[in-house]
């Protein structure tokens, strides 16, 4: 786990945002924030685009389903099959996270094979 108020290089790269409905991202960071919540840091697999968001202690640090454990599991460079979308207050929700057991990695990505055809293709196991 990373230390509590890291500094993220390029931090204003990261958007906070979400896109709505099933993506795939690699999880570039998490960090704590400063009102107990935990912030983490996606590339979206299919765009490059990058989104943050925070879990709280309060919800144990999981998505709403109450799945993976953020706090616990889940380190930098693992790749999530991710469902989110915005709340009516434009804030965005992390609705559910299933960590993706292939062999995918960033160099995989530069060579066309993206872990959404490997979704598609059922090809894809998950934690």
């Amino acid at each position: 786990m990373t230390e509590k108020h890291q500094v993220i290089e390029n931090l204003n790269a990261y958007a906070f945002n979400c896109p709505d409905g099933a993506w795939t991202g690699w999880l570039d960071e998490k960090m704590w924030g400063k009102v107990s919540n935990l912030r983490l840091f996606f590339t979206d697999t299919a765009t490059n685009k990058k989104y943050w968001f925070s879990l709280f202690l309060s919800d144990r640090c999981r998505p709403r389903d109450g799945g993976f454990d953020f706090q616990n599991d889940g380190q930098p460079g693992d790749i999530f099959a991710l469902i989110t979308k915005l709340s009516d207050n434009g804030i965005p929700e992390l609705l559910t996270a299933r960590k993706i057991l292939a062999g995918e990695t960033r160099a995989n990505k530069s060579r066309g094979e993206g872990a959404e055809a490997e979704i598609a293709k059922g090809t894809v196991k998950f934690a």
